[in-house]
């Protein structure tokens, strides 16, 4: 993995910034974000508008995304080792791939958020809104506090240790849960209907 100066990435920030422009203002030049196996640990991103940008086999490590616009994001395969969204809209953000470990999401919109086959590990979700999400995911040692869930199918995903404080309504585990994996990434073993809902709330703490 390659890392990169931070005046190198200030100026492809700045074409990005630009060529997000142009959807308003045709006269505006620029260029979208594309970038492939970046170490983002030293960099600051706080000037990058991240709509539309296309970024894969990346890390993102100790870093703090706020009131930021992600939406359309396309982040493929990618590393978030303690990273903070808050405040962020991840609507339609493509997360397939991903590896989130150790992080938050606070006052996220995730509605229509893809995480195919990504992992989540040690995350908590506070106060966020759902709406689609998790599909053929690890997902481990996961809490969701108080967030507003309209729909989430944990399709195919292998579940450890969820922990569920929801004030404002409860989770249709009939709706939510049609098929369970109790194997493993590599030798998946589903399980289907009435015996995932039961799995899943075996392995899920409603608090």
């Amino acid at each position: 993995m390659k890392t990169i100066s931070q005046i190198e990435l200030n100026m492809l920030i700045e074409k990005h910034n630009r060529y997000l422009m142009t959807i308003t203002d045709k006269k505006k030049d620029g260029d979208r974000l594309i970038l492939d196996e970046i170490d983002f640990t030293n960099n600051d991103l706080s000037n990058l508008d991240f709509m539309d940008i296309y970024i894969t086999d990346s890390f993102f490590s100790s870093q703090i995304f706020e009131n930021k616009n992600m939406g359309d994001a396309k982040l493929y395969s990618c590393i978030f080792e303690n990273v903070v969204f808050k405040n962020c809209n991840l609507g339609k953000t493509v997360l397939d791939y991903a590896r989130i470990v150790n992080s938050k999401f606070i006052n996220c919109n995730l509605i229509e958020l893809e995480t195919l086959e990504s992992s989540f590990e040690k995350v908590l979700f506070h106060n966020c809104t759902f709406d689609g999400a998790f599909s053929d995911c690890s997902i481990k040692n996961i809490v969701f506090e108080d967030c507003a869930i309209a729909f989430t199918e944990f399709w195919k995903c292998s579940v450890e240790n969820l922990k569920v404080s929801n004030k404002t309504n409860q989770w249709d585990l009939r709706k939510f849960i049609q098929e369970i994996n109790i194997g493993t990434v590599t030798n998946p073993k589903f399980i289907r209907n009435s015996e995932a809902i039961e799995y899943f709330r075996s392995r899920c703490e409603m608090l």
